[in-house]
């Protein structure tokens, strides 16, 4: 299995560890219900809940408690509505990972890995995480994590989620953005952490066109 798929997976199905440093992060001082968040959020909530497409470059800094400088990595995503959200890295080396309900896909040098959820059912686990933050789904998030919300003075809002239940690697997730969701701040058990930025987001009401479509296949 390649690396980046055995990272979700071990995120959404291994063993849970004690708290650590992500809980200390100020905006898990303000807990809040899904109905509360959704009115804080506003405009954001509802443009988030009509989109069919977001879509946009990213770039990632994965912090390890071994090193003395983060792993960097960039590229682009596509986030397609019930069918799934393909990340396409650029450098430091090609390859694509692809999640949708059914399966991880990685592809890179020429070959091909799928893991299905037939086999692993944490794929599914992951998928509804990634569909829920992407779309602010409050309703699913609500079912997987327990909320915490901290707007700012300027429009712009963080959005802490602490599993309800034993989640692998992951202590906490914190996501921030004004507009869109703009950054993704996942805490480990342990110290390591991963921060993904996405630039200009574009979100789209429209239908999914065929070139699209066809990254899932």
């Amino acid at each position: 299995m390649k690396r980046a798929a055995a990272l979700l997976l071990a995120c959404a199905a291994a063993t849970a560890a004690p708290a650590g440093a992500g809980l200390d992060q100020p905006v898990f001082a303000h807990p809040a219900d899904a109905g509360a968040i959704r009115a804080a959020l506003g405009a954001v909530t509802r443009e988030l809940a009509a989109a069919r497409t977001i879509s946009g470059p990213y770039t990632q800094k994965k912090f390890l408690r071994e090193l003395p400088q983060p792993l960097r990595s960039q590229g682009d995503f596509l986030f397609v509505r019930d069918v799934g959200v393909a990340w396409r890295t650029t450098a430091p080396f090609a390859s694509e990972l692809i999640v949708t309900r059914d399966a991880l896909v990685q592809r890179d040098a020429g070959s091909s890995t799928r893991v299905g959820a037939e086999r692993q059912p944490a794929v599914r686990m992951v998928a509804r995480i990634f569909f829920a933050v992407f779309s602010l789904d409050f309703a699913q998030l609500s079912e997987l994590f327990t909320l915490s919300v901290l707007p700012g003075a300027d429009g712009s809002w963080q959005l802490g989620l602490t599993p309800r239940h034993e989640a692998g690697t992951i202590e906490a997730i914190v996501v921030g953005g004004a507009r869109s969701v703009e950054r993704v701040q996942l805490y480990e058990h342990g110290g390591d952490r991963t921060e993904i930025a996405f630039r200009d987001a574009r979100v789209s009401s429209a239908a999914p066109d065929a070139a699209q479509l066809a990254r899932f296949r």
